[in-house]
């Protein structure tokens, strides 16, 4: 059976990812992009460059479902602008909450 390919499921796509991103950055189980050992220890250094690109990659989907709703307004069913809009509230906050507080 192949995946749903409508514009919730899109959208609910890219949400995922996102919040799996600021998952891994809360949790401090930031993967190595390289592809190497999840668990294996890790200078403080390299934590920091993981959360930083957990991050970023966090931003850029945050930033993909912003781009979708403005280009889109108009031109979404109540149920889709709904779900968009609920899921972008919820990854801005999760987003702000997860990323360094300026001093710190």
């Amino acid at each position: 059976m192949t995946p749903s390919t409508d514009f919730n499921s899109l959208v609910a796509s890219l949400a995922a990812g996102a919040a799996t991103a600021l998952a891994q950055v809360q949790s401090g189980e930031t993967p190595d992009p390289s592809g190497g050992a999840e668990h294996a220890p890790v200078s403080a250094e390299e934590l920091a460059e993981r959360r930083r690109v957990g991050l970023e990659t966090a931003r850029h989907l945050i930033d993909t479902l912003g781009m979708l709703e403005r280009k889109t307004k108009g031109n979404l069913s109540k149920e889709e602008q709904d779900l968009l809009e609920s899921l972008l509230t919820q990854l801005r906050v999760q987003y702000v909450n997860a990323a360094p507080k300026p001093g710190t």
